[in-house]
């Protein structure tokens, strides 16, 4: 019964004739899959089904950057995680260059950081420095459309790293073939 509703909803939305985009959006519009427009806020006119409206939020945006535990030149073991504050000021760029925009700065950013990290040791690793690093190198690769505003390091230890042995090396767990040595 849902998707009975769903599809009365769609056909209605189909056959819309205008768009309304917000303050705080801008809309491409896409007619017959060739000819691209870019609006700006306020009322648009429509054509039904040959005009395709992707409506596009320009607002801040803040992606999780992942917690990464990366080895430094020094051999020591540092976790970080963090975030990165974005936002799309051209949307036919953006979508021209990337898909998702949020896991893709979150990837970038901890990649810069994890290249900071392992080309350091340990007490030449300053969060502050981190930061303005990665933010740099974000704001120089390439991804048209976006602007980085900040990268914030929310999560930064140096750990000591346990290494499990695998289930071969454990006797009596009943899950291995391991026999210990014969004296």
């Amino acid at each position: 019964m849902n998707q009975f509703f769903q599809w009365i909803s769609d056909l209605f939305q189909g056959v819309r004739f205008w768009t309304v985009i917000l303050p705080w959006e801008r809309g491409l519009r896409v007619r017959l899959g060739c000819w691209t427009k870019q609006w700006e806020p306020g009322f648009h006119w429509r054509i039904p089904f040959l005009d395709h409206v992707r409506v596009i939020n320009t607002r801040l945006r803040i992606a999780a950057v992942p917690c990464v535990t990366i080895t430094t030149k020094d051999g020591k073991t540092v976790t970080v995680a963090g975030c990165v504050m974005f936002r799309i000021v051209d949307p036919y760029k953006a979508l021209l260059t990337i898909q998702q925009p949020e896991d893709a700065a979150a990837a970038l950013a901890q990649a810069e950081i994890a290249r900071h990290i392992i080309t350091r040791s340990v007490d030449e690793l300053i969060p502050d420095q981190m930061e303005s690093v990665a933010l740099e190198a974000l704001r120089g690769a390439g991804l048209d459309g976006l602007h980085f505003d900040g990268l914030r390091i929310i999560d930064f230890a140096i750990v000591r790293t346990i290494r499990l042995l695998q289930e071969q090396w454990r006797p009596n767990t009943g899950f291995s073939n391991f026999e210990p040595p014969k004296s």
